[in-house]
């Protein structure tokens, strides 16, 4: 019928295995046999093992779409109290203005820079290194 299956015409592995197996103890249970106990020889046997491993591990890439989510929520959940707000605007303002100092100082230096090298006394006396004021 349809649901029968024909038998396996080729051997599977560990049918092979068996019989290979019990083929070499005959071939060696006859060498005994035929063998003295004082010439008989050690049996050499040689045995191929090996192993093999493989893994396969696959991670969900991460969806940075729901970080920037979340990372706006939590500035909006800053930004929501008033104190807060002002907090952040005073320290921006602070820093602006250190920054703002910091750029006035660094255009001085140049400015005095340029007036010294124009200057024609100032100039000698900086190449002969003579101390200039106080």
């Amino acid at each position: 019928g349809a649901g029968t299956m024909l038998p396996a015409l080729e051997p599977t592995v560990e049918e092979l295995i068996r019989q290979r197996v019990s083929a070499e103890l005959a071939a060696a249970a006859q060498q005994q046999q035929q063998q003295t106990v004082s010439e008989q020889q050690p049996m050499q046997l040689i045995i191929n093992n090996h192993a093999e491993s493989s893994s396969k591990q696959q991670a969900a890439p991460m969806q940075p779409r729901q970080e920037r989510k979340e990372v706006q929520s939590d500035v909006r959940e800053l930004l929501a109290s008033p104190i807060n707000r002002c907090m952040l605007f005073s320290v921006l303002g602070l820093g602006l203005y250190m920054l703002h100092g910091h750029l006035q100082h660094k255009w001085r230096i140049v400015e005095m820079q340029r007036r010294i090298d124009a200057n024609l006394f100032l100039r000698i006396t900086r190449l002969l290194n003579f101390p200039t004021g106080n």
